[in-house]
């Protein structure tokens, strides 16, 4: 059996506990390898082509045992080693995993279980690796093994306690981020109160306001059109005083001198005819600009209602902006919520990781 993986570093499990043994050409006789025994007390010998190539080994307790049979040094001691060797030993490289070799070993028949395994490097003779070796190995392995799981698992109580530590972190954030939600939501809901009552109050007085206005100035404008009618009257008033005061004066100079004192009052009342016209004539002109004047007020009464009409708007658009604000909070709340039934979760599972660590390393 021959376990080899070229390419790769040496296994640092047990490569160092290779031990040297002698190995032989498959033409050396078995006087020879009894020698190389009795000289160097090794467990076996491994015999190989001029390549060192492993081809077989001569385990020593099985040596003794054949050359010491009745004939059995006759038979053997004169010729070639092949005829005593295992031709398949197991064979590992120094590549190989110390478990896969452990594992190899130990899996071998009984008879062939306390010989030394092969060890290889690079397809050539390196050395033996005996039964107490691989014990050894096996031993040093399970320590391995054994350290690497405590550390692993505090490596993972670390983890777990950190985890742990960041969950409460994140559990402090996310209740700070609950209240700063509450006080959002209730300062959004002041702030809706407050800004629907104060422009109730101001649109009701503006539209009470912009009411009255409307009714002076129709109430001026009808006061207006009374005043072009009395105007109309004194106009005519006085165009008739005229023509009377033509006719007096046509009369008074008929009568020649008993008709002088009627023409001074014809010319008086001609003059004060002259002086109502003009007047009349002011007051149409000062009618005229009151006209004007009404229509600009009017024109901007207009457009104060427009005005009105577009802060409505702009109001409504607030209130709109508000409420999807207040929803967006009311989200929060509820994303924070579900961040606690989580966490809570996450809590439960590493409690749970923990007591199952701390299990392990009591029965550790």
């Amino acid at each position: 059996m021959i376990l080899d993986t070229k390419g790769m570093a040496p296994s640092s499990s047990f490569w160092e506990y290779v031990q040297h043994a002698p190995h032989v050409p498959e033409v050396a006789t078995g006087l020879y390898v009894r020698q190389l025994f009795e000289q160097t007390g090794s467990e076996a010998i491994v015999v190989c082509t001029p390549e060192e190539n492993v081809v077989g080994t001569i385990v020593n307790r099985r040596f003794f045992e054949q050359i010491g049979q009745r004939f059995g040094a006759d038979l053997y001691l004169g010729r070639p080693v092949s005829l005593l060797m295992d031709t398949q030993p197991l064979v590992v490289s120094v590549h190989t995993p110390a478990a896969d070799v452990v594992d190899s070993a130990l899996s071998r028949p009984v008879e062939t279980f306390y010989d030394p395994v092969v060890v290889t490097c690079k397809g050539r003779y390196y050395g033996i690796l005996t039964i107490r070796d691989l014990l050894t190995v096996s031993r040093n392995a399970q320590d391995q093994a054994e350290q690497m799981r405590k550390q692993a698992l505090w490596q993972a109580k670390d983890m777990v306690e950190r985890i742990q530590s960041l969950v409460y972190q994140t559990i402090t954030a996310a209740e700070a981020s609950h209240i700063e939600s509450l006080q959002m939501t209730e300062t959004t809901t002041r702030a809706q109160t407050v800004l629907d009552k104060h422009v109730s109050l101001v649109l009701e007085e503006f539209t009470r306001a912009a009411e009255q206005q409307t009714e002076y100035i129709q109430s001026l404008a009808s006061r207006i059109d009374a005043i072009e009618g009395i105007a109309d009257i004194i106009s005519q008033f006085a165009g008739q005083s005229q023509l009377l005061t033509i006719n007096a004066q046509i009369e008074a100079a008929r009568v020649s001198n008993h008709g002088r004192g009627f023409a001074v009052i014809a010319h008086e009342i001609s003059h004060l005819a002259l002086c109502i016209r003009d007047h009349a004539s002011q007051v149409s002109e000062t009618i005229v600009q009151l006209v004007s004047y009404i229509e600009r007020i009017v024109s901007f009464h207009e457009t104060i209602q427009n005005m009105s009409a577009h802060t409505v708007g702009v109001i409504e658009e607030a209130n709109r902006v508000l409420e999807q604000l207040f929803a967006s909070v009311e989200r929060q709340h509820e994303n924070v919520q579900n961040m606690h039934a989580h966490i809570d979760e996450v809590i439960i599972e590493a409690r749970k990781v923990t007591e199952s660590i701390h299990l392990a390393q009591m029965d550790s």
